[in-house]
């Protein structure tokens, strides 16, 4: 349908017939908007003309269509139902139009009352001159229509959608008949809805209990009716077999003023097929035109049970044998003749090249059209017309997240609005109908697509565009590697995640899950509406479920972050374990290849501490894994062993010790702490190692520092009680090495002499020294309050250093990473208020420049993202000094104090190059580096 709604009037579009039967070309007319967003395209065959309609109408969701291309080869038509789409050749079908067994009109029950009110007073129409023949009016009126369907036929055609589109075909039958029959008139259907009504009741019951209301499914029709204006109603339902497709009062019945019959202007359609007959497309104008006093053709109307004449003398249908029929004939009364889209008039000779009429000056006259000309005003005035509505504003534009709107809704007095949308991701959240002005609310879906998108909103025939951005490839995004939901929180687990916006505007951050197994993108939900440049906003799992929906508390998913195109994020990941300790599990390592630099085997588990790596497709494609053991004493590598065959593209997959040691097909010794080689066939990974300690708390040791020479950025010292440090040692260079080790001197930034601590470190091999070993090699005993660095240096070799931090209750943390520059951003700021939560914050700062600089702190407010001005934290620290700032020593040099609950960020400046680390203070005395982003 799109690209025939693209053309433009009087281009052409080859049809091709089914069944071999050839091919026409259709030159395009018109389009004409339907109610609910419904699109017809009108044309006709270019070398048999316009008696040869073609008229499809589609949603603008292109998945219901309906039509029909009358043809010389037949009749063929265009269907929707809860199967599918279908073309349909009628004749090869073997399907007939339906064979009335009774007469499709009734006589109302007041009309005999009308009648001789009618001559009482002398306004029988029939006394009344016709106008000129074959004169078209001027005056062009709208005839409003309320339509109501059954359950039955929503269920037949296979949705609501599919009814609506359907009525929209309908009427653009009728309108292009009143076109091509040069009828001054247009239907405008003002209402759909469902009326619960049965579909197995015979019509006449069913016209009857909708007229009177004696149904309780039609007890609201008269309210409906006037709130809409509706000069017309009908009721659609599935054709279910019987001996008519319709049923509907005869208008102005013997030539009684058309007025009169205001009550009485209902009428029931079926629809479809059953069996081999099937019902006219033109069955829903031709009941309606028996509304307007049309009768059938003189032959049908001459049956003993034929209503008679209706609102004039010529009032009549119209057909020639073996050629065609009117709307209004029966083409039983015409050797089955098709009936096409004209109602009778003597003044065309459009109908196959023959007069579609006989003059109402005839005996036997039939003039439709004239008929229908001259009751068009009166009919159009049967209910008061509530006249435009006024909606504003008729188009709005959001971005790819969740969003909300609203739409202001004028109409006259009490008159009813009728809402509806085209697009399921455009949620009515007020009512769908009311009377009365009003502000109509509405939803709008995240877009779980790259590309944008269009929907309809309409209300009362007004078109109302919503526009929505994708997350395009150019948007930012985030990736949180592991996400524990707040299902898990009843053991004790589960996730924080802080999100920093690091650009120069604000902007909206929605969140998405990326499912582990299948590494499919959700679709995404509203984070934050607005989070300003440089604010910083911790987000617990229940509100990360709010947006994305509940997840079961034994998945592992990844969350991805996104922000509109430009912007700039951060994202810091916590893990809050059982006693309230929170670990900070934002990094990780990349590439084809990566080795883990610590693994603790499964053996080791009894005494408390284990590894657990996570795997993470980053690539495009599905990839197979395999894993190989790096021996710590020879650095000698293994074979490589399959992991996995099929980590998806975008998947993620936590693996057990256990289960790397059952694909190596060895245990590893409970003393033993090798490397491992992780390496992916076709795409990059990413990949993070933990350490699950005493306790049950989590610890993820994926950072390193790299280099010939290498700086520990903190060291805690043997003495230290319930404290101590640790250091691992990786060799990545092919060649033994001598390793040495030399104190600098936090005050000073002094280098002491180097010592050897590791005399030949073979190529690859790996060891950790305690501070005790370290110690020993320095030949000192360093004080138990003192935090000096230490310098690891390899004569002939690169170095991998981790360094650890063991606390009290035997918890190890990771402490290598450090943020370098002459201004460093801390991520997240507890305050010295808090502290008696047991949660507060240290800040590490060392200075790696050559000369001494004074170290500034401002406070970024966590909510504004003002930055606040800058203080002086310590007027000099010289070249290669190191100290460690509290939260009540960094407050003191603010001039204020935090207030408790605030997570705030704080900018450290000097003017040489720093390297800053950030801790957290946990209950029981636990320190976690919470230095990490994305």
């Amino acid at each position: 349908m799109a690209a025939l709604i693209a053309m433009v009037p009087a281009s052409e579009v080859n049809f091709t017939l089914p069944n071999f039967k050839g091919r026409h070309a259709l030159v395009f007319e018109r389009l004409e908007n339907g109610a609910d967003g419904a699109v017809s395209w009108v044309g006709h065959l270019k070398v048999h003309g316009k008696s040869y309609r073609a008229i499809l109408t589609g949603n603008q969701n292109q998945d219901q269509a309906f039509g029909r291309i009358l043809t010389p080869e037949g009749e063929f038509k265009l269907q929707t139902d809860a199967a599918g789409q279908y073309l349909i050749d009628t004749a090869a079908a073997g399907l007939k139009e339906v064979v009335s067994a009774q007469d499709d009109v009734l006589v109302p029950p007041n009309a005999a009352a009308l009648k001789a009110e009618s001559l009482r007073l002398g306004t029988d129409e029939a006394t009344s001159p016709p106008p000129a023949q074959g004169i078209a009016p001027q005056l062009n009126v709208t005839i409003d229509v309320m339509v109501l369907y059954t359950p039955g036929l929503v269920t037949s055609l296979g949705s609501v959608a599919a009814v609506q589109t359907r009525i929209a075909n309908l009427a653009a039958v009728a309108n292009q008949a009143y076109i091509d029959s040069e009828v001054a008139m247009t239907m405008n259907v003002v209402y759909t809805g469902l009326a619960n009504y049965s579909d197995t009741i015979d019509i006449p019951t069913a016209l009857t209990a909708m007229t009177d209301r004696s149904d309780p499914a039609f007890a609201n029709v008269a309210n409906l009716r006037s709130a809409y204006g509706a000069d017309f109603v009908s009721l659609i339902r599935p054709y279910v077999g019987g001996g008519t497709c319709g049923l509907a009062w005869l208008g102005g019945y013997k030539n009684t003023p058309i007025s009169g019959s205001v009550d009485s202007a209902y009428s029931v359609v079926e629809n479809g097929s059953f069996g081999n007959s099937i019902c006219s497309d033109y069955t829903f104008a031709h009941e309606i035109g028996h509304n307007m006093g049309n009768q059938h053709d003189r032959i049908t109307s001459g049956y003993a049970t034929g209503a008679g004449v209706g609102a004039y003398s010529y009032s009549f249908g119209y057909g020639v044998n073996n050629a065609f029929v009117s709307v209004m004939a029966y083409p039983a009364s015409y050797t089955n003749a098709p009936r096409i889209g004209r109602f009778s008039n003597p003044g065309l000779f459009t109908c196959l090249g023959l007069q579609c009429g006989i003059s109402e000056f005839s005996s036997n006259s039939a003039n439709n059209a004239l008929s229908m000309n001259n009751v068009r005003v009166a009919v159009s005035n049967y209910m008061s017309s509530c006249g435009s509505t006024v909606v504003s504003p008729l188009s709005q534009a959001y971005s790819y997240a969740s969003n909300q709107g609203s739409l202001s809704v004028q109409v006259s007095g009490s008159c009813a609005w009728n809402a509806a949308s085209n697009a399921s991701w455009i949620k009515l959240v007020s009512s769908a109908s009311g009377q009365g002005n009003t502000n109509l609310t509405y939803s709008v879906d995240a877009n779980p697509l790259a590309s944008s998108r269009v929907g309809t909103l309409f209300v009362n025939g007004q078109t109302v565009t919503i526009m929505q951005s994708g997350f395009s490839s150019n948007a930012t995004k985030a990736d949180v590697r592991t996400y524990v939901p707040t299902a898990a929180a009843t053991s004790g687990y589960t996730s924080f995640v802080r999100v920093i916006n690091t650009g120069n505007s604000a902007t909206q951050v929605s969140v998405a899950l990326v499912d582990a197994l299948t590494g499919a993108v959700g679709v995404p939900g509203l984070l934050a509406d607005s989070l300003a440049p440089g604010a910083a906003k911790t987000f617990t799992s229940a509100q990360i479920e709010t947006a994305v929906g509940p997840i079961a508390a034994n998945l592992r998913p990844r969350l991805r972050l996104l922000a509109a195109a430009g912007s700039t994020l951060e994202a810091q990941s916590f893990l809050l374990q059982p006693g309230g300790a929170f670990n900070e599990v934002s990094g990780a390592q990349a590439g084809n290849s990566v080795v883990v630099p610590t693994f603790v085997p499964n053996a080791a588990a009894a005494t408390g501490y284990v590894s657990y790596v996570r795997i993470i497709n980053t690539g495009g494609v599905t990839t197979a894994v395999s894993v190989a053991r790096i021996d710590p004493a020879t650095g000698a590598t293994g074979p490589l062993f399959n992991l996995t065959d099929n980590l998806v593209a975008g998947g993620a997959r936590t693996f057990t010790a256990a289960e790397i040691e059952a694909a190596l097909g060895f245990a590893i010794s409970a003393a033993e702490r090798p490397r491992l080689l992780f390496a992916s066939q076709t795409t990059p990974i990413e990949v993070q190692s933990f350490l699950l300690q005493p306790g049950g708390a989590f610890t993820n040791v994926s950072g390193s520092q790299s280099g010939s020479t290498v700086d520990v950025p903190s060291y805690v010292p043997a003495a230290s009680p319930g404290y101590t440090s640790f250091v691992r040692l990786i060799n990545t260079s092919a060649a033994v090495s001598l390793v040495t080790v030399a104190l600098i001197d936090p005050d000073t930034g002094l280098v002491g002499s180097a010592k050897t601590v590791a005399p030949a470190l073979a190529g690859n091999s790996s060891m950790t020294l305690s501070s005790a070993q370290i110690e020993a090699a320095l030949g000192v005993t360093i004080s138990a309050v003192s935090r000096p660095r230490i310098r690891l240096t390899a004569a002939s070799a690169t170095l991998e250093v981790q360094s650890f931090l063991l606390q009290p209750g035997g918890v190890f943390n990771e402490i290598s990473n450090g943020t370098m520059g002459s201004t460093v951003t801390v991520r997240t700021y507890v305050p010295a208020a808090d502290s008696g939560s047991g949660y507060t914050s240290y800040v590490r700062v060392i200075n790696t420049g050559a000369v001494p600089t004074a170290i500034y702190v401002a406070l970024v407010d966590a909510v504004t993202g003002a930055q606040g001005g800058s203080s002086l934290l310590l007027a000099s620290m010289p070249a290669g000094g190191a100290r460690t700032f509290n939260s009540s020593q960094i407050e003191a040099a603010l001039g204020q104090a935090v207030p408790a609950g605030t997570r705030g960020r704080l900018a450290v400046t000097g003017t040489e190059v720093l390297q800053v680390q950030s801790f957290l203070t946990q209950p029981g005395g636990a320190f976690t580096e919470v230095t990490s982003g994305q």
